[in-house]
């Protein structure tokens, strides 16, 4: 809350909502498949700033 009245307070961005979309899909996608299934994503668009955390490939 102190950061929301000091303006510095800051949410998931929509790149976070992709995200979480194609990790959810894929997970729905290993249910029916039964095995691993990758999570493919495009390139993070620069706007959203540098990245901080990848998952190992």
């Amino acid at each position: 809350m102190a950061a929301a009245s000091e303006g510095t307070a800051s949410g998931p961005s929509a790149w976070d909502g992709y995200a979480a979309t194609l990790v959810a899909d894929a997970a729905l996608r290993a249910v029916v498949s039964g095995g691993l299934e990758p999570v493919n994503m495009v390139p993070k668009p620069s706007l959203y700033g540098p990245s901080t955390a990848m998952a190992a490939e």
